[in-house]
């Protein structure tokens, strides 16, 4: 199938093959003064060190017109502008899709989304039988390291494969309330020069991601002070420093003038154009148009070269550069003949994708061809712009007589490029990352078939709304994440993301009847991912149906084992019969590798805490708190549970402290119930009294309440003072 997608594209390639017969010519005949400095020929290769090392470098969430090297004179980024003095700027670099994972997967491939077959973050990996750029150098005896500065790269997502250290530690950093977890540029580059410290004389390939230009922008207070009113441009300057005091390194060290260094981004961000606020709902140049520099052994200096190149055509270009031989099948080209003097523009083209709005809100997909001159998106009303003469993408003319010969053949390459499916395997989202990536508004990816839907630039205006649900939720105001993700299902009645959302959202407030009809409706939305089948054992457990739950978790399992609530669900299962032999300590396994599945999430902790409480495993449930209050301290719930754990053994102290943070928990009338009974058991009866008589008030008939009322009664009368 890939064989006849190639055939396909033989006629768009005759172009190509002629301006590479002629940059090839150019670089033969070597007329310019510029030959004598930068030549292609064999002789000048030879020249070069055999195995230069090369420097990697991807600045997440980068738009190419906010880098001084490309004309923005508002922008403070010395060391990139330095890179692009020394070595080949790229003026026009079209990313694959704006998605980190997806994007990164085809830098490091040079395959296209649908042939590495990794469609969005979090639910897919890169298939072990696709070769990667690190693997190449790996095994040609480089040493091979890469520090990355969010989750969203992190070693399950397949990248890893070919590095002797890939360094993917956190900490809890969060790109604010509802990001992901990231670490600093500081960080980043700290974990780079540590690795490389270890690596001798040796020739190295090293990747170093930063994530600080993705939101939201917290630059270091000097940066902000520089670029008032410009965060994003503040943390691309903090960046900027960073790359700075990584190559400042090198040069101490001796390596750097011959190391190779590439430069460019996953993704740019959209900062308002089309009415889009961040990235992933749209293909125009402002979420897809980011730096491409080279600079290094046999990389010319102080060259521009036009025309479009593509994140796909990195690997090629790196291996080439450094004598290695290509990956196979890949997408991209080597780079190496554009960059001669003289021998004109890139003739390719470049294809892009987000299917984040089909498979996260039951929308359209979007597909695009961006050539040096022209943008087609395809949608539901699909989208042509001459960019030449309208670079903002403000005048479609997709509706004017001449456009639609033109259409239909920037149409069939798209057509011809999804033909061939690639081997990405699906993954289902740990916990943590979903809450992240649900608030980000990214995807749930399903496969590259389009479907009809709504038309993403139409369901721009209501994106919104499922954020700021999805921001409630992780910040536990529950009635507004209701109302918001309501209002959204209006819009995407097909999305099971917002269903899935809102069946936790009613969960956690009580509402599980309700609950269970949106998680049914998530699942026939979505069956194959596994937390969908977790989050509706959790609601058949509220409705005390513990066979449904069995069965869910255990549906789940077989899809993905991998996803913390599935480890959860399986703890679950071992304490239903705590009696038979190893059950706990499987029990006791599972939670662990739950908390190594979502080390930050606090709401797992919290859950496996109730387990233990169910097998009166009380020590063990006690600590599960401790930790859901230390990843999160306005856990309200997590705090009463603490409180009544501490009440239970006797340390009013505790109990107090953990009681002070409850907040409304403490009118609820079976949680608070509890807590009175067990102040009043340690002694503190006259808190017990009080928080009853809100109670009985609040609640009055209530069944918890009387019991608690009756528990107090019965207590022994407290001794007097001196007594």
């Amino acid at each position: 199938m890939r064989e006849a997608v190639r055939e396909g594209c033989v006629r768009e390639r005759s172009e190509e093959g002629l301006w590479r017969a002629i940059a090839l010519l150019a670089a033969a005949i070597c007329l310019g003064p510029g030959c004598n400095r930068v030549g292609y020929d064999r002789a000048t290769r030879a020249r070069a060190p055999e195995r230069p090392s090369v420097v990697l470098v991807t600045i997440d969430t980068l738009r190419a017109d906010h880098v001084g090297a490309y004309g923005a004179s508002f922008a403070r980024t010395p060391e990139i502008d330095a890179l692009a003095a020394e070595g080949t700027r790229f003026e026009t670099a079209i990313a694959v899709a704006p998605i980190t994972l997806p994007s990164h997967t085809s830098l490091l491939t040079g395959l296209w989304p649908p042939h590495h077959g990794v469609r969005n973050n979090g639910t897919y990996r890169l298939g072990d039988s696709l070769p990667t750029l690190a693997e190449r150098f790996h095994d040609a005896g480089y040493a091979t390291g890469a520090a990355v500065g969010a989750v969203v790269l992190r070693r399950r997502y397949g990248l890893a494969r070919g590095f002797d250290r890939y360094d993917d530690r956190m900490g809890a950093r969060k790109a604010g309330e509802t990001g992901y977890l990231e670490r600093s540029a500081t960080e980043v580059t700290d974990a780079a020069l540590a690795w490389l410290a270890s690596v001798g004389d040796r020739p190295f390939f090293l990747w170093v991601h930063y994530y600080d230009p993705h939101l939201e922008h917290r630059a270091p207070e000097a940066f902000v002070e520089r670029l008032p009113g410009r965060p994003y441009d503040a943390e691309i300057a903090y960046v900027d420093q960073e790359i700075g005091r990584l190559r400042a390194a090198l040069v101490s060290a001796g390596r750097d003038e011959g190391s190779l260094w590439a430069v460019t981004a996953d993704h740019g961000e959209s900062l308002g154009e089309h009415g889009e606020l961040s990235h992933g709902m749209t293909l125009y140049d402002g979420a897809l148009r980011v730096p491409f520099i080279l600079r290094g052994p046999g990389v010319p200096a102080g060259r521009s070269v036009g025309g479009v190149v593509r994140g796909v055509d990195l690997a090629p270009t790196l291996l080439s550069l450094a004598g290695l031989p290509p990956l196979p099948g890949a997408d991209g080209h080597d780079l190496l003949p554009w960059m001669a003097p003289g021998a004109g523009p890139s003739p390719y083209w470049a294809y892009s994708e987000s299917l984040l709005p089909q498979l996260d809100f039951g929308w359209a997909p979007l597909h695009g061809i961006r050539t040096a001159t022209e943008l087609y998106v395809r949608a539901p009303r699909p989208e042509l712009y001459a960019l030449v003469e309208d670079p903002g993408e403000q005048h479609d003319l997709s509706g004017t007589p001449d456009a639609a010969p033109r259409m239909a053949e920037l149409d069939g390459r798209v057509t011809r490029i999804l033909a061939a499916h690639g081997q990405g395997q699906r993954l289902a989202l740990d916990a943590d990352e979903r809450a992240r990536l649900q608030a980000l508004g990214y995807a749930r990816p399903a496969g590259a078939v389009s479907m009809p839907g709504l038309d993403p630039k139409d369901g721009l205006r209501y994106q919104g709304l499922i954020q700021q649900g999805s921001r409630a939720f992780v910040e536990q105001r529950y009635a507004d994440a209701e109302t918001a993700l309501r209002a959204f299902l209006e819009y995407a009645p097909r999305s099971a993301r917002a269903h899935g959302l809102l069946a936790s959202t009613l969960l956690n407030m009580g509402r599980a009847a309700e609950a269970s009809t949106h998680a049914d409706r998530a699942i026939a939305l979505d069956p194959g991912t596994a937390h969908h089948y977790a989050d509706r054992a959790e609601i058949r457990l509220a409705l005390d149906d513990p066979d449904g739950a069995r069965a869910d978790f255990e549906h789940a399992a077989e899809i993905d084992s991998e996803d913390p609530w599935v480890q959860v669900g399986l703890m679950w299962i071992r304490t239903r019969d705590p009696r038979k032999p190893g059950a706990l300590a499987e029990a006791a396994q599972h939670a662990r590798r739950a908390f190594s599945l979502a080390p930050n999430d606090a709401f797992v902790r919290f859950r496996v805490g109730m387990i233990w409480l169910g097998v009166g495993a009380y020590h063990a449930a006690r600590d599960s708190f401790q930790d859901a209050v230390r990843l999160r301290p306005d856990f309200a719930l997590a705090q009463a549970r603490l409180a009544i754990e501490y009440a239970r053994i006797g340390q009013l102290a505790e109990a107090r402290l953990h009681r002070a943070e409850a907040g409304e928990w403490l009118r609820d009338p079976a949680v608070g119930s509890e807590l009175a009974w067990a102040l009043a058991a340690a002694g503190d009866r006259a808190t017990a009294r009080d928080q009853l008589a809100v109670l009985e008030r609040l609640h009055p008939g209530d069944a918890h309440v009387a019991r608690a009322r009756n528990q107090i009664a019965a207590l022994p009368p407290q001794p007097r003072e001196g007594t």
